[in-house]
């Protein structure tokens, strides 16, 4: 009780002083931030703190494109972490940008902050081109390109929240179709296996080289910062605006069209819960981890049928995962041909659990 006292008082104190001339506000704030640690820095500085090698020179970059997207966006650095504050709210600088390199090609580069392995920014980057060049075009968020190639029936059971006892989650069960799907664009397979060699990369330098960090990476911390709008009704069957930085100024450049589904995702950064699972399927799965989507009824103001990704029991280490205070679900599915499989339904959340299932009929996608 004495401390808050003490503090209100000397919190009066310095509001008599700055009022009364005797200490200006600049002087204030530059006394705050020794004390706290933190710096207001501007464009410029986060420039020279990059060339100095204290951040990576893509956070600057990131910055500068964020600062000439809204002018009113100012910065603050706190040990290695940049921090953007815009009217009264403010988040970790992370997210994607994009580069004009020529003409006929842009440079997509995600800037993460990875606070599972190694507490310091890294980022990926992958070049596109604005011409169509893979033979296919995107003309949905399920484009026709990819088709059906196999389905088999059965039944699915789910139930059972592992990794936190006070979390519930009603047992539910269905139909079940198991959908194969063929993938042939060669350019979605470039992007994917390009981000996922990148990732990958990160992890060896952080003398971590297992199949679950990077699950855990992708899924926890890299694919949440590409998609800047969740639930957005978005079809990538319309020209895609894109603001790319051409030196230090921003430009904005029309793609009338896309080949890819991969490209589609990185330019325009939008998408759904079928749109983020196929970029994290398609992710992981150039990494050699099986990931499926799992298709399945809910209750929800936006849909009757929510996708998670779902991972067969047994493949990844999910100790690590509790260990993180991420949950996982059990997914019990028998096919009509007798085989069983357990898989587990992942959320990207590590704070909630999956939308819970309701009874009915279900899918799951897999990608070949």
């Amino acid at each position: 009780m004495k401390g808050k006292i003490l503090l209100g008082v000397l919190g009066l104190l310095i509001v008599w002083l700055i009022v009364s001339g005797y200490l200006n506000l600049s002087t204030v704030n530059s006394a705050i931030e020794t004390a706290t640690g933190i710096k207001t820095v501007s464009v410029n500085e986060l420039k020279q703190m990059a060339e100095e090698g204290k951040i990576p020179y893509e956070v600057y970059r990131f910055a500068l494109y964020k600062k000439l997207e809204n002018p009113n966006i100012f910065y603050r650095i706190m040990g290695n972490k940049v921090y953007l504050f815009l009217n009264g709210s403010s988040g970790l600088l992370e997210g994607r940008y994009v580069e004009k390199i020529n003409d006929t090609w842009l440079r997509v580069v995600i800037v993460d902050y990875d606070d599972l392995f190694a507490n310091r920014y890294y980022s990926v980057r992958v070049d596109v081109s604005t011409e169509l060049k893979s033979g296919y075009i995107v003309n949905n968020w399920f484009p026709s390109y990819i088709r059906l190639v196999n389905e088999t029936k059965g039944k699915w059971k789910i139930g059972e929240v592992v990794g936190n006892p006070n979390l519930k989650y009603k047992s539910s069960y269905g139909n079940l179709i198991v959908k194969t799907f063929g993938n042939p664009n060669p350019e979605d397979r470039r992007l994917s296996m390009e981000i996922a060699e990148q990732m990958a990369g990160h992890l060896r330098c952080c003398n971590r080289n297992d199949k679950t960090d990077l699950f855990l990476l992708t899924i926890y911390s890299f694919n949440p910062v590409v998609l800047r709008v969740w639930n957005a009704p978005i079809f990538f069957n319309k020209s895609i605006e894109v603001l790319a930085l051409d030196g230090d100024k921003l430009v904005s450049i029309n793609l009338n069209k896309s080949d890819s589904l991969m490209k589609s995702v990185l330019l325009d950064g939008r998408g759904n819960c079928y749109i983020y699972s196929f970029f994290t399927i398609s992710i992981l799965n150039s990494s050699e981890i099986p990931a499926y989507g799992f298709v399945y009824p809910v209750e929800s103001m936006v849909s009757d049928y929510h996708e998670e990704i779902v991972i067969p029991y047994g493949i990844l280490n999910f100790k690590n995962l509790e260990k993180m205070g991420g949950v996982y679900i059990n997914l019990y599915t028998k096919l009509n041909a007798g085989k069983e499989c357990l898989y587990v339904v992942v959320s990207p959340d590590k704070e909630s659990i999956p939308l819970e299932a309701l009874s009915g009929n279900a899918e799951i996608w897999k990608y070949i």
